[in-house]
């Protein structure tokens, strides 16, 4: 039998390690060796570490918690204007004059009051957005 030069006598022969050795006609096959991580220095993989926990969303719900604070107000202070106001229809000269100008009045405070808690809502939120970006992007 002719031997290559290089081989030598009583070694095994050499597999890839991507794939385990041919089964032996016997049937029993051989362990595959453990895969190397493909770090230098080698090593068996290490086992795989369970998922993450969930995580609980604590932005999420302190979002929520102001949005339900600001309808809150905004529906309490729109229906805390809504006054019953005396009939103006029996008056007349300057008691009617107050009484119009009195109901007038009250319109005019309520849309200034609600464009106010719509004006805060709309900065806290932009604040709450660029500080939800700011954690955001730390922790990548």
């Amino acid at each position: 039998m002719a031997r290559n030069k290089h081989s030598k006598k009583n070694e095994a022969p050499h597999w890839p390690q991507w794939a385990p050795p041919p089964a032996s006609p016997t049937g029993n096959q051989q362990q595959p060796e453990p895969q190397s991580s493909g770090i230098i220095g080698g090593g068996p993989i290490p086992p795989t570490t369970p998922p993450p926990k969930k995580r609980r969303r604590i932005f999420m719900w302190f979002f929520l918690a102001i949005q339900a604070i600001f309808i809150i107000w905004l529906v309490v202070g729109l229906t805390s204007a809504a006054q019953d106001f005396p009939e103006c229809a029996g008056l007349t000269g300057d008691a009617l004059d107050l009484c119009e100008a009195e109901e007038a009045g009250a319109g005019i405070g309520t849309t200034i009051g609600a464009s106010l808690i719509i004006i805060l809502w709309a900065v806290t939120d932009i604040i709450l957005g660029i500080t939800y970006a700011i954690i955001r992007l730390a922790r990548r």
